[in-house]
């Protein structure tokens, strides 16, 4: 197990170096430019996913999203981190079983 993990962060790492790459999306990320976004407006199923131990502290913006997008469901695990780490196997099994549900609607749309 902890082989595995270990070489999924490395290939993670692998694929985001160099961060010189990424300077301009890193400091445009970083200026926080808050503006309001119609979230309301969104009518497709929409699946939010987030870690309570997400050192970026993504939680905040996924449940306020959750909130605001009609019929958006969240699942947030206690663990995992940004990168979900240990997750993956649940973190699959949760888009799967997003995907497969039957539209409904909660989901934003007509029949």
């Amino acid at each position: 197990m902890r082989r595995a993990k270990s070489a999924r962060i490395t290939a993670i790492m692998r694929g985001i170096l160099p961060l010189s790459r990424r300077a301009a999306g890193l400091q445009n990320d970083g200026e926080n430019k808050i503006v309001p976004w119609p979230l309301e407006k969104i009518v497709v199923p929409t699946l939010i996913i987030s870690a309570a131990d997400d050192l970026s502290k993504t939680l905040p913006g996924a449940r306020f999203t959750a909130a605001h997008v009609p019929g958006a469901r969240l699942k947030v695990f206690e663990t995992g981190g940004h990168l979900m780490v240990s997750r993956g196997d649940e973190v699959r099994r949760t888009i799967d079983e997003f995907l497969r549900r039957p539209p409904g609607p909660a989901d934003g749309r007509t029949a």
